[in-house]
């Protein structure tokens, strides 16, 4: 989904919530730390007969991955390639306030502890 589009559901959302109605937003995947570019992780796995072979890296704020899938039983390999885009906390704020929240809480957890740069992924959101 494009920039554009992003802002408009996340408009929708905030468009929707009754007055005086909260938002609780847990983000997921990949999220932008301060290094935006990071090494490659390899790793091979093996269990009953199925072989996963992943590599996975952060590359300009996406993070890629790119998998191939040997069941040596079923005599078949799967390949896949993933890229997902990375936000950073300001990222997220920028975009929930764009759309209309006044207020957004940012928490490292459902716990409630507070959020970093480098923890985040829950949002608390008010119109």
């Amino acid at each position: 989904m494009d920039e554009h589009g992003l802002d408009l559901q996340f408009v929708r959302l905030a468009r929707a919530l009754r007055p005086e109605g909260n938002l609780l937003l847990k983000t997921a995947g990949p999220q932008f730390l301060p290094n935006p570019d990071s090494q490659t992780i390899k790793n091979l796995v093996e269990k009953a007969g199925i072989f996963i072979l992943s590599e996975k890296r952060i590359h300009k704020r996406v993070r890629i991955e790119h998998c191939i899938v040997i069941d040596t039983l079923k005599n078949e390999i799967i390949e896949y390639r993933e890229e997902q885009r990375a936000f950073s906390r300001s990222d997220v704020v920028n975009l929930l306030r764009r759309a209309g929240f006044q207020t957004v809480e940012c928490l490292k957890d459902l716990a409630g502890n507070l959020a970093s740069d480098k923890e985040f992924g829950i949002y608390v959101c008010a119109t």
